[in-house]
């Protein structure tokens, strides 16, 4: 349940989802040749790479560079960066050919979407998905 809060909302826009990598070559590699993103600025040699993601963008940043981040602390599957990769099967199989381990695709009729999942090189969940005909009165 939601609670409504009282004070003046403050405009805030999402400008890039920033992953902090601890290394950041594989990184860099991973979302600019295995999944095929531009990158927008930066190189392999880092610190810092934004790379296209449609409307949006993945920015990679060197964990021991960023100020606040806590190396202790495991990532494991905390967050999940969803994105959109229609025709799915085709990106799958464009995945597989420059290497990218990757799972099966589901059809996911309760949600209307179709869906794979794959890891980064530092263990984060990463989705890729297209919508379907959902099912049902469950629709995500």
């Amino acid at each position: 349940m939601r609670r409504a809060i009282a004070s003046a909302r403050v405009p805030l826009v999402l400008d890039n989802l920033r992953l902090l990598t601890d290394d950041f070559a594989a990184a860099f590699r991973f979302y600019a040749e295995g999944l095929g993103l531009e990158v927008l600025f930066g190189t392999v040699e880092g610190p810092y790479a934004e790379l296209a993601a449609g409307a949006a963008s993945i920015g990679l940043f060197a964990r021991e560079l960023m100020p606040g981040a806590d190396p202790t602390l495991p990532l494991g599957d905390r967050a999940v960066a969803v994105l959109n990769a229609e025709p799915l099967d085709a990106t799958l199989a464009g995945l597989r050919e420059r290497g990218v381990e990757v799972g099966e695709a589901e059809d996911r009729r309760d949600w209307g979407i179709r869906t794979a999942h794959l890891h980064d090189p530092d263990g984060r969940l990463l989705e890729l998905f297209e919508p379907i005909q959902p099912s049902g009165p469950q629709q995500h």
